[in-house]
């Protein structure tokens, strides 16, 4: 009876979260929820961990842990985020990407806004692409250069040509005026 075994074990031993949902069942998340708030950072992440695990993620009771302090969580979540990263507000995202906030809140955030795909994943990337961070802004480059326009893109927001004509320099002048075609904004 090895569940029963985790299941006993101090709530301070972080691989016991990641162990219960490994050997147990959907019904044991009951026993995970209330540790996404534990006071131990490692326990918060395999929790987190467990419940993906589980396929049980609930993007409204996740989405305060992309501003945890423990990096370590802010990666659980995200990756536990990203197939619902559809479910969180590009706006809410955004206020994370802010220059004052953690760099693991910030990467979280730019990761969930990438997951959304389309103008939102541009427009997060164009914000970043002068940011001081050298690994967001390589990330950020990175999306730019792999991004195209689906069928369904809104074309000739004026948002992302102000973003394009702002970042050119850091776009270069081939790569600008294909995102302005891509987007239907004239040159």
């Amino acid at each position: 009876m090895p569940c029963a075994r985790i299941r006993r074990t101090k709530t301070s031993r972080p691989g016991a979260a990641l162990g219960l949902a490994e050997c147990g069942t959907r019904g044991d998340a009951e026993l995970l929820w209330p540790l996404i708030g534990h006071p131990v950072a490692a326990v918060r992440a395999r929790a987190v961990a467990g419940l993906r695990v589980l396929d049980l993620t609930d993007a409204a009771r996740l989405r305060s842990l992309v501003d945890d302090p423990a990096p370590a969580v802010a990666r659980e979540v995200t990756v536990a985020l990203i197939p619902d990263a559809d479910q969180l507000a590009p706006q809410w995202l955004e206020t994370r990407l802010a220059p004052e906030r953690p760099a693991q809140t910030r990467t979280a955030a730019f990761r969930l806004l990438c997951a959304q795909g389309g103008t939102v994943e541009l427009r997060s990337a164009l914000m970043l692409l002068i940011d001081r961070n050298p690994k967001l802004r390589f990330r950020a480059e990175q999306a730019v250069r792999r991004w195209a326009p689906s069928p369904t893109t809104a074309l000739g927001d004026r948002e992302l040509a102000a973003l394009i004509d702002r970042h050119a320099s850091a776009l270069g002048h081939q790569a600008a005026r294909l995102l302005r075609r891509g987007l239907g904004i004239a040159s």
